[in-house]
């Protein structure tokens, strides 16, 4: 029988009732029943207080040599009455009923009235308290540094922005109260996962938000006497081995339940299992929770209990030989020789993660074994509240949190266990569960660095990581292999080996893997993110060679996963499922972006950390590179294939921004990136053909795939993703064009967006899908595709020269322009407009003195001022989710400048500047300073040579004309090309034009040799004439070059605008 017997109390509502009343009736029977409960307890109490005074032991005190024989007697006797108590003095385990219970509370209290058990006892509106209370003797010595009330999900609970170091921070409501709070960010919530009051915790929460009762300046009680509790301290470790006596073996039930039903192991829910032995159970662990409830030195005396080595030693002591040799005629009841086997089984059925380091777990103290049973019984709640309920006890968890975390790789090999088996709620429960536990102990930079320092913290959390997104893989087909440049479909799972062949870099698979689509991994994420978040762990990890490499591999996992192929003919895609991309934007945020940005936030001044950084990211970059076959002379990635999904570039652009960011910083950067212009040029291209992507998706060509296309075109420049994705490749992409060879990086801008297919359309070219000899297949094969991809190169560029980077580390201004661009589209609530502001990692983009400034007092729109001085169409674009957005934010600006044009000069302002264009004004595009670079970062300011390449002028020139000529552009287009030409009119008349001049004679004459030259001017794959030389090229670009630039001074820059 079980310890709790559940079926006694809660079998039914009605047999509760009978069962209650009967043992009421029986008890009023007894005349004085509670009066003689309470006089044994007395009685055991001065037993107690002497045997404690002569040092005797919690058990075995009968066995105690070093004790009188009339103590080792008193022991003896106070051992048989415990036992009997408890249900040990018969050959089975009886259950822990309710009057077990019940008696129980009596002794625990010593000879006094239990005030906070008499709500649940059954005696309650009979006998009246006669005695000081237990409970309030206990309140009077209650203290604790740190706060000890714990909550189930769904609890209410506060958070105070204003006080908090770590956002994961949380107040009870008692705290919260009695602290002042007054004026702060503190928000109420409904706790998703549970938790536990941090107040008293410096590491999370300044001393200012702490309450009376907690933290350094709490006033300290007298210090209690040492016997207030000496009868409790004999009764509760009995409570304990009853509990772990019943739950030992639990592998060896489970199996039976297997072969019972007939299955596999898999398939019999181990989760229910383990909650019916809980419910079983559910008596005992309710009055344990109840007496740390108490407080005070009762509390305390449990935490010692559980620590106590010398306790467990003494409990598991008794060999088979003992018995076999008959020293004593009784039996004791303890966790010795007859159980220990059935311990080591259980402790052997929980794996270890693939990937994870080896389980090391011993079994020193009872709280070992509590916290063993806490993850074998897959996190039943109740144990989790009271494991919990004891953190204020320093040692206690110090010593929980390092046997939590030495089986971390045993909880995600559970997690994986689930996902074969468990449903989405379950699941999530228990990920929760795990949640409740693991963020109380992780959310203490200095505990995490304790365990750091014990376990090797880092690696544990980031190898189980690992091991558990591993459980499902496959190959990713993007290759720059020629054999399958042009393929439009991916090889069947029925293929040859040699199909394979070209594809041999392996990334997660979001449809094998179990873990991933049932979202069992948020939990290991989430605790590597609130470790990693901590700057002190974040600079060690980048130091620790074993835990970064780590996790650089789990990251190159997810470097081209979820390869989308183009339907290029024939029938829609006929079903459509939004799951694998969800995931596949969601893991790349939770595991690559955080975590990315939280470490590198910790780097200031640590050259030697960023030199790590980004020496790793580039090894690792260049074996993918590798593993695509890409080669220098590679000027565009597949055509008719994508993926959104590049982290570790989007890991090297972090870095680069950073270090803009950081003086002391770009030192790695300049010798390690910026130098080798080759590297640069192989990484451009992915990045590259997400955008190219993005433009053919606004065309209609990914329209046969259905929706998935344009949906992933969306989160990729959402809100949610956006600082992590677009913003990471659009600085990727400005800091490779500043950086290489701008003929080169317009080449391979023109190859990527098939600039020469859309200049030279016809439709009488038919489309071939014959495989690249010395022909390729036409891309571009419907005229209406033309003019979106020449708006996404032509937005491309924009985006590369006009959004500048933030070289002063400021994020000020960066709020400012993401608060313009989105109350540019629309006016916003508060909740709405700081969610629309996109974060970095752990961190919000937010600042009250930024909203001050923008916003008109009670309306959250952008104010006239901010439209004129900050609005910047080309930001705003970029931030727009969707082109609708974009146009509603060009309405927007066009009826401020009407208005303001009507009240300057009413009924004048459509006629003297409707310009003609279709009635609406021009784009109002912002002229930029080419002067806010500082010396020190020449290779950043580089990107301008690109406003005057030949290669510019010949793609502007192409557009105007195919505009003049065909009247097929659009005037979006043609207005975007007046401002490109006016940015490079104000780029040469600028003293960095100069300056760089000094340095250079010319950008597209340099002393190359032929084969060079013909790389740099013309794309591999999409330039028509191959036959060309470099000298009539070069004479070509002159001409096209001269059509634009005449002798260009300040003076020219009105007839250079206004000739069109």
């Amino acid at each position: 029988m079980p310890p709790g017997d559940s079926l006694n109390e809660y079998g039914s509502a009605h047999s509760s009732d009978l069962s209650s009343n009967s043992d009421l009736d029986t008890k009023m029977e007894e005349q004085d029943w509670e009066t003689k409960i309470m006089e044994e307890a007395r009685f055991f109490k001065e037993m107690c207080d002497e045997l404690k005074a002569a040092g005797c032991p919690l058990f075995g005190g009968r066995y105690c040599e070093r004790l009188s024989p009339e103590n080792r007697e008193k022991a003896a006797v106070l051992e048989d009455r415990l036992d009997a108590l408890l249900g040990f003095d018969t050959a089975s385990v009886s259950s822990f009923r309710t009057r077990t219970r019940d008696e129980l509370r009596l002794f625990i209290a010593q000879g006094d009235t239990l005030t906070s058990f008499k709500e649940k006892s059954h005696f309650s509106r009979i006998f009246p308290e006669k005695h000081e209370s237990f409970v309030v003797r206990m309140k009077q010595y209650d203290f604790s540094l740190k706060c000890n009330a714990v909550w189930s999900s769904d609890a209410i609970a506060y958070r105070c922005n204003t006080c908090a170091y770590n956002p994961c921070m949380s107040l009870c409501a008692d705290c919260f109260q009695n602290s002042n709070h007054q004026g702060h960010d503190f928000n109420r919530f409904f706790s998703q996962a549970g938790g536990a009051c941090d107040c008293g915790n410096s590491d999370v929460l300044r001393e200012s938000g702490f309450c009376a009762r907690h933290g350094p300046n709490a006033v300290r009680p007298p210090a209690p006497s040492d016997k207030i509790v000496s009868l409790a301290e004999f009764v509760i470790p009995k409570l304990f081995v009853r509990l772990f006596l019943y739950f030992r073996g639990w592998n060896r039930r489970y199996e039976e339940l297997v072969e019972q039903k007939k299955q596999r192991s898999s398939d019999v829910n181990k989760e229910t299992f383990s909650c019916h032995l809980i419910a079983q159970a559910h008596i005992l662990i309710e009055f344990l929770q109840e007496i740390v409830d108490c407080g005070g030195p009762i509390r305390d005396a449990v935490a010692d209990i559980l620590l106590n080595k010398q306790l467990y030693a003494e409990l598991n002591k008794r060999m088979a030989k003992d018995d076999l040799e008959e020293k004593s005629k009784r039996v004791d009841v303890s966790l010795d020789w007859r159980t220990r086997s059935l311990l080591e089984e259980d402790l052997k059925s929980l794996k270890t993660v693939e990937g994870a380091p080896e389980r090391n777990y011993s079994f020193e103290c009872l709280l070992d074994e509590l916290v063993f049973w806490m993850i074998r019984l897959i996190f039943p709640q109740s144990i989790i509240n009271l494991c919990l309920s004891m953190l204020s006890h320093a040692q206690y968890r110090d010593w929980f949190a390092r046997q939590f975390f030495s089986l971390y790789g045993c909880i995600a090999e559970i997690m994986v266990d689930l996902a074969k088996s468990e449903g989405n709620a379950t699941i999530y429960a228990v990920s929760s569960r795990v949640i409740h536990i693991s963020v109380q102990i992780l959310s203490s930079e200095a505990m995490c660095n304790k365990l750091d320092d014990e376990i090797s913290l880092k690696y544990l959390l980031i190898s189980s990581t690992r091991g558990l997104l591993s459980a499902g893989l496959q190959r990713s087909y993007l290759t720059q292999a020629r054999e399958y440049f042009y393929e439009s479909t991916a090889p069947s799972a029925d293929s040859t080996a040699s199909t394979f062949e070209p594809f041999t870099w392996i990334v997660f698979s979001v449809d094998l893997n179990q873990p991933l689509r049932k979202h069992s991994y948020w939990t290991l994420v989430s605790d590597m993110q609130n470790l990693l978040g901590h700057p002190s762990i974040a600079r060690k990890f980048f130091r620790d060679s074993a835990s970064f490499s780590c996790y650089a591999k789990m990251i190159a996992l997810m470097q081209g996963m979820n390869v989308n192929f183009r339907v290029v003919c024939g029938d829609h895609v006929e079903y459509d499922t939004a799951q694998p991309y969800q995931l596949s934007f969601h893991l790349e945020w939770e595991v690559a972006a955080v975590n990315m940005f939280n470490t590198l936030n910790a780097l200031t001044d640590e050259i030697d950390c960023m030199n790590l950084y980004l020496l790793k990211w580039k090894s690792l970059m260049q074996s993918w590179l590798e593993a695509l076959q890409m080669t220098n002379m590679d000027v565009c990635a597949q055509p008719y294939c994508v993926s959104y999904h590049i982290p570790l570039h989007r890991h090297i652009a972090a870095g680069v921004m950073h270090s803009v960011e950081h003086l002391l910083l770009r030192e790695p950067v300049q010798g390690l990136l910026a130098e080798d212009e080759q590297f640069l040029r192989r990484i451009a291209l992915h990045p590259l053909r997400i955008q190219v992507c993005r433009a053919e998706t606004s065309a209609g060509m990914w329209a046969r795939n259905g929706n998935a296309a344009r949906n992933q075109s969306f989160y990729y420049a959402q809100t949610n993703y956006n600082t992590a994705l677009l913003d990471c490749d659009i600085a990727l992409l400005r800091f490779i064009a500043s950086n290489v060879h701008p003929e080169w990086f317009l080449n391979a801008l023109s190859a990527s967006f098939y600039l020469d297919e859309c200049f030279s359309y016809s439709p009488n070219v038919k489309y071939t899908n014959a495989s690249i000899a010395d022909v390729k297949p036409i891309v571009i094969t419907r005229k209406e595709w033309v003019d979106s991809l020449i708006d996404g190169a032509l937005r491309l560029l924009l985006e590369l020269i006009v959004i500048a980077w933030n070289t002063n580390g400021v994020e000020e201004k960066d709020v400012e322009r993401e608060i313009v661009a989105a109350l540019a589209i629309g006016d916003l609530t508060h909740s709405k407009l700081k969610s629309a502001i996109p974060e970095k990692g752990s961190r919000a983009m937010m600042s009250d003195k930024a909203f001050d400034s923008l916003l008109q007092k009670g309306v959250f729109r952008l104010s006239e001022q901010s439209w004129y001085e900050r609005f910047d169409p080309v930001f705003c674009r970029m931030r727009a989710t969707t082109a609708r957005e974009f146009n509603d934010a060009l309405l927007r600006s066009e009826n401020i400048e009407r208005t303001r044009l009507n009240r300057s000069s009413p009924g004048s302002g459509q006629k003297m500047y409707g310009c003609g264009m279709g009635g609406h004004f021009w784009i109002p595009y912002r002229l930029i300073s080419f002067d806010g670079y500082a010396d020190t970062i020449l290779h950043l300011r580089n990107v301008f040579k690109l406003l005057v390449s030949p290669t510019f002028f010949e793609i502007l020139f192409e557009v105007l004309a195919m505009h003049i000529d065909e009247g097929q552009i659009s005037d979006s287009i043609v207005q975007q090309v007046v401002y490109l030409l006016t940015l490079s009119v104000s780029y040469i008349t600028s003293p960095q034009f100069k300056s760089a001049s000094d340095d250079e004679q010319c950008f597209w004459t340099r002393n190359e040799t032929l084969t060079t030259r013909m790389a740099i001017t013309r794309s591999a794959y999409h330039r028509v004439d191959h036959n060309i030389s470099a000298a009539s090229l070069d004479k070509q670009r002159t001409h096209a070059l001269s059509l634009f630039t005449l002798n260009v001074n300040e003076g020219d820059a009105n007839k250079l605008v206004t000739c069109f």
